[in-house]
């Protein structure tokens, strides 16, 4: 059939469209740290940022829930169907408590802000939006983490078909080096 889109070129499409997708993301994360950066270098006083300590919590349950995507994708190129579920399920939980550990730590930063911002101005404010900004893509990565759950409970992955698994992973991982590397800008500066 003329013009039909073979099955490797569907993946090399999606892995281009991932990567384009990351790129963006990529650019625009750097752009709010290097102006956090920015902003905290000419303060005339430059209060250290108190991260919450739910924070170092939150970061352990985000990296453990993209190990349980890499144990996934094994699973799913090992037709190891029981591992595969299991590992998808302990994803969704983990990336679920990374979460519901996210928010007492954002209302500790708002609190943070508001009780600096009366006397001097508040760096927290800029902390605040920049882990909202990631909590706004680790949500919506909840959704294709939704599906791909839904779709390896149901058995529709195996060794040849689990490229919405691999991408999923891909862009878990990218989530997880934004946050660590956010963290870590947080405390040098």
């Amino acid at each position: 059939m003329p013009g039909a889109v073979r099955p490797g070129e569907r993946r090399a499409f999606a892995r281009l469209g991932m990567a384009l997708f990351l790129a963006a993301l990529a650019m625009l994360f750097l752009a709010a740290l290097v102006g956090y950066v920015l902003v905290r270098l000419r303060a005339d006083d430059a209060i250290p940022v108190r991260l919450p300590a739910v924070f170092w919590w939150s970061t352990a349950t985000l990296v453990a829930s993209g190990l349980a995507l890499v144990a996934a994708v094994r699973a799913a190129a090992r037709e190891r169907g029981r591992r595969l579920r299991l590992a998808l399920l302990a994803s969704a939980a983990l990336a679920a408590a990374f979460v519901a550990l996210q928010v007492p730590g954002m209302a500790q930063l708002l609190e943070e802000h508001r009780a600096a911002s009366g006397d001097r101005p508040s760096h927290q404010g800029l902390v605040l939006s920049i882990v909202l900004l990631h909590a706004m893509h680790v949500l919506g990565g909840l959704v294709p983490l939704g599906v791909v759950v839904a779709r390896g409970l149901a058995g529709r992955y195996d060794h040849e078909r689990h490229l919405p698994i691999r991408l999923l992973a891909t862009y878990w991982h990218f989530l997880e080096a934004v946050w660590l590397v956010t963290l870590a800008v947080f405390v040098a500066f």
